[in-house]
């Protein structure tokens, strides 16, 4: 059933480019009219490949300037990206809303269904509701007959997050939910072919009647860059360069960033977020107010920041398709240079594989060392090893010399660690002379370079053999030959790479044709030549990714302190520091800051606990006792006033100098009552120790009362014991006779 709101005439591409221009004041590609005119048309679905920042979002509504009763729907994946189209569209005077988990009300799916609105933006998870608003809106003809086509916007998340919003794949339930058929069109920047033979399949799009939008995904204003993780984890002190060593309020601001994390426990904006607060500081971040995001992937597709030069990837636990998406949030601008970099972990990389199987096979000298398998690679070619090398700076032409020939692989066996043995120990691919094949295979015609490509790509597609073990990381495919492209025969380019997941031979290239007045075609869709390619090629420019990292001496130990009933002067001292705490954040923050956030900016609530606890023990008698017992990051700014408050509530007491009468011990008596010397049995031991005087007189002060003496059962004299033989002449050495009877001892009756 064709939409009455389209054109009975569809207009010329002429046409639609002066509309456009008109009112979103930007020239539209050829590429861009083509998907306009299969819009217009209405009896094709359409697929579109672009790279991020070329304009896909303006083809959504090209269709809008001549279907004036027609509406569009756009599913999208973040809340936030569909509030920057309503924010843009409202800009061009077209009447758009953003449907999500907030704004699904009654009132608001009234005004869909009375069409006052031009372009829907909904999330999958509302699309789908079982029952829902929605659903209800596309049972009913009168508003579907005025759809003109259903956009799936980063379409790649359709099958990357189906597992995580099983609302993606109930989209393919959405083709029986309406009566009759509406035009699809899938529009992402990182959809591989595999990738969009499946969503194809799940969306039942119409292979006969398919319009393929392909341009290359590249971005040559980017350089790539992959480092390896020097330091902890834990301390991120590889990302030190980011704010440069020193520098302080007034300076130079440093250039404004993004770093992406997978653990929403390492990002400062991630999607516990309120929708409000994610959207002001998105809008903070595009109006220059804030420079830098700490950020999930829930802040990146698709955002229009045209002036952030720095994106990074922190930990490769991302695949390839991903990583691109995360990059191209870098220099949307095409004249501006930007920087992108991927910090891995070291055990990703080969060298660090090789030293590591190394060790290994030193700590075992007299084991066999393990045999090489030929196994199967796609052209079932020999195979012939190449060990490791160093990265070395290559340039184009070698990567165009190694590419001119079939590729041999060859793995050895799968480790301990269960990662893929593609390239693990050996890099395992061998390359013949380019001269012999050069001609035309026997492969349908092909040339050698065509061959060698869908080789590579098979490659990167590869699957371990074995299913690893269960803690085990897993690292994609592709990612292993992104981070180890420096040593991989038939890459040593990271953009080559990307060029081969995506595909990026088979885009179409029609600058000329997109502007014929000019000598170079147009400017905007022309491919562009990269200054800077990657790390491999431009080593010395990746300076920037220097860390100036200082490592934080280690905080002392604190006290351990046990647990304590507070008492009044706890209590005075716990409502005397929050007095000071919140005064101290109005004077210095202001009073907006004081409410919003609280007090807890100028010391929090367990360091206030803390220094109660200390006080209670009197631990805190310092501002050095106060850093060592707190770790307070603010203990040289503060901790003088603070002290000051604890002494005034629990003041430290003064403990009186001890004195007393009793005289020093001389040398003499100190050396014979330290020292034995062996003694005759005439000799009275206990008179030799006597104490002194004045220590006698206080003994008796203090009572008769004496310890009992010990007394020798061999000699009767006091002083010492039998087992004591070098104080009593009369015990014999009976060491080493295990059979001797000691006299001395009362026996058995049995042994008399």
């Amino acid at each position: 059933m064709p939409v009455p709101a389209l054109p009975s005439e569809t207009p010329s591409l002429a046409a639609i480019r002066d509309k456009a221009h008109q009112v979103f004041s930007k020239r539209p590609c050829l590429w861009q009219l083509k998907i306009a005119e299969a819009f217009l048309k209405g009896d094709q679905d359409i697929v579109c490949i672009a790279g991020t920042e070329m304009g896909k979002t303006l083809t959504f509504w090209l269709p809008l300037l001549f279907c004036l009763e027609g509406i569009q729907i756009v599913v999208t994946p973040l809340n936030q990206l569909g509030q920057q189209n309503v924010d843009s569209l409202r800009k061009a005077g077209i009447r758009s809303i953003a449907i999500n988990a907030e704004t699904a009300t009654l009132d608001n799916f009234q005004a869909i269904a009375n069409l006052e609105y031009r372009a829907v933006i909904v999330s999958p998870e509302q699309l789908m509701k079982p029952g829902g608003e929605f659903q209800k809106l596309l049972t009913k003809e009168e508003f579907t007959s005025h759809v003109i086509s259903f956009v799936f916007d980063e379409a790649y998340c359709i099958m990357s997050w189906g597992e995580l919003r099983p609302e993606y794949k109930e989209l393919q339930q959405l083709c029986y939910i309406i009566s009759y058929r509406i035009p699809y069109m899938i529009a992402s920047a990182t959809l591989t072919p595999e990738l969009l033979c499946d969503v194809k399949k799940l969306l039942h799009l119409r292979s006969e009647n398919l319009l393929t939008i392909h341009t290359s995904t590249d971005r040559p204003n980017l350089a790539l860059c992959i480092r390896k993780i020097k330091y902890t984890l834990s301390t991120y002190a590889d990302l030190g360069f980011l704010v440069p060593l020193g520098w302080k309020e007034g300076d130079l601001l440093p250039p404004k960033f993004l770093i992406f994390f997978d653990d929403i426990q390492d990002a400062w904006f991630n999607s516990d977020m309120t929708t409000d607060f994610k959207q002001t500081e998105a809008t903070a971040l595009v109006d220059g107010g804030t420079i830098n995001f700490l950020t999930t992937e829930s802040f990146g597709m698709g955002m229009d920041v045209s002036d952030i030069v720095i994106v990074g990837q922190w930990r490769a636990t991302c695949n390839l398709s991903t990583i691109w998406q995360q990059w191209g949030r870098a220099a949307r601008d095409r004249g501006l240079p930007g920087h992108v970099v991927l910090f891995a972990e070291k055990d990703y990389f080969d060298d660090v594989r090789e030293a590591k199987h190394q060790r290994k096979a030193k700590k075992t000298p007299t084991a066999q060392a393990p045999t090489t398998k030929r196994r199967a690679c796609p052209t079932g070619n020999g195979i012939t090893a190449v060990p490791v090398t160093q990265c070395q700076p290559v340039t184009r032409l070698q990567d165009v010399a190694e590419s001119g020939g079939p590729l041999d692989i060859e793995s050895s066996e799968e480790d301990e660690s269960g990662l893929s043995d593609i390239g693990e120990r050996d890099i395992v691919m061998g390359m013949e002379d380019a001269a012999g094949h050069g001609k035309d295979t026997a492969d349908g015609g092909k040339g050698a370079g065509e061959v060698i490509e869908k080789e590579l790509r098979e490659m990167m597609q590869a699957k371990p053999d074995k299913k690893p073990q269960k803690r085990c990381k897993v690292l994609d495919p592709a990612m292993d030959f992104l981070i180890n492209a420096h040593l991989r025969t038939g890459f040593h380019c990271r953009r080559k790479v990307f060029d081969l997941h995506f595909n990026n031979a088979a885009a179409d290239v029609d600058h000329r044709a997109c502007d014929p007045s000019n000598q170079g075609g147009c400017s905007r869709c022309a491919p562009l030549t990269t200054s800077v390619c990657c790390d491999i090629h431009h080593p010395d420019a990746f300076h920037l990714f220097d860390s100036s990292f200082v490592p934080v001496p280690k905080l002392p130990n604190r006290s351990r302190l046990n647990k304590f009933k507070m008492g009044p002067k706890e209590y005075e001292l716990c409502e005397a520091l929050e007095d000071w705490r919140e005064g101290k954040t109005r004077e210095i923050h202001g009073e907006l800051n004081l409410i919003d956030i609280g007090p807890s900016l100028v010391m929090p609530d367990d360091i206030l606990d803390r220094i109660v606890t200390c006080a209670h023990y009197l631990k805190i008698k310092s501002v050095d006792d106060l850093r060592r017992e707190t770790h307070w990051s603010k203990t040289n700014q503060f901790g003088a006033e603070v002290i000051s408050v604890i002494h005034h509530i629990i003041p430290i007491p003064i403990t009186p100098a001890v004195f007393t009468t009793t005289p020093l011990q001389s040398r003499c008596s100190i050396l014979q009552t330290s020292t034995s010397f062996p003694v005759t049995p005439s000799v009275n031991l206990s008179t030799s120790r006597q104490l002194p005087a004045e220590v006698g007189r206080q003994s008796e002060t203090t009572g008769n009362s004496s310890s009992k003496k010990n007394k020798c059962s061999a000699c009767g004299l006091e002083g010492h014991n039998r087992h004591n033989r070098t104080a009593c002449t009369m015990h014999p050495d009976y060491s080493g006779k295990e059979n001797y009877i000691d006299l001395f001892i009362p026996q058995p009756q049995s042994l008399q």
